[in-house]
């Protein structure tokens, strides 16, 4: 049984990838700050996240946050990084069934047939897509029975995109999400180390889940208009620092 969470956070796919970027932050954070109760108190906190990460059995925010914790970790902190590999083999060799409870009982998964069924639906409309008013019903074969999901979404903001706005869509959703990445690219070997994990984990996330991007607030803008927003104002946080700071470097920005 996956961990289910409580109101507008009730979706086990979706929280999973917000609570990821809680966690995240609370890392980073840790590993910034220099008093040790602040470190041990979001120590604490972000064991309580994996933990609920791992039992919400969501495998795409499992993946994306062990990708963007990795790179995170690894720009400063790799013995840190080393210790917690090993602390987690050691975890699931001595408790197997926790694994097979988080990840390996969920079977195979339904995406393809659904990525499928999304990209035939748009059928002509490959230059402008369908647009954001049609319907997201998806109809797939589920254990040899051919099943409609009403509201059941592409599992992929990428193919959404190209569902609703073809060719033209998915082109401006790349080329920002390209440019941002480049960007966090550049500040990450400039040794600011938040932004690159930020945007792995929204990309990662955005490949297999959700659907639409701007059709109300949901709980994806936590996870894909964050790391875009402090990418934005970036270069107005460091124009002021540095005009208080004429020799700033990446330590000086807590970002």
């Amino acid at each position: 049984t996956r961990l289910r969470f409580f109101g507008r956070m009730s979706t086990p796919i979706a929280t999973a990838g917000a609570y990821g970027i809680f966690a995240l932050l609370a890392i980073y954070f840790a590993t910034q700050t220099r008093v040790r109760a602040q470190q041990w108190l979001l120590a604490i906190g972000v064991i309580a996240i994996c933990c609920a990460i791992l039992l919400s059995q969501s495998r795409t925010a499992i993946l994306a946050f062990a990708i963007s914790a990795t790179v995170l970790l690894a720009r400063h902190h790799y013995k840190l990084l080393l210790l917690i590999i090993v602390a987690l083999a050691i975890l699931f060799m001595l408790l197997p069934s926790f694994w097979e409870l988080s990840i390996a009982n969920r079977g195979l998964s339904y995406r393809p047939a659904i990525w499928q069924y999304v990209m035939t639906d748009v059928g002509q409309a490959i230059g402008f897509g369908r647009g954001l008013m049609h319907p997201p019903d998806i109809t797939i074969m589920m254990q040899g029975d051919l099943v409609t999901h009403h509201h059941g979404g592409a599992h992929s903001h990428f193919i959404a995109t190209y569902r609703n706005g073809g060719l033209v869509g998915l082109g401006l959703l790349l080329i920002l999400f390209l440019v941002a990445t480049l960007q966090s690219l550049l500040l990450y070997i400039k040794g600011h180390s938040l932004y690159l994990p930020l945007m792995l984990f929204a990309i990662t996330c955005m490949a297999f889940t959700g659907d639409r991007l701007i059709a109300g607030p949901r709980i994806a803008w936590l996870y894909i208009w964050l790391p875009l927003a402090l990418l934005i104002i970036y270069p107005m946080r460091y124009n002021k620092l540095l005009g208080a700071n004429n020799h700033l470097t990446a330590k000086d920005d807590p970002f």
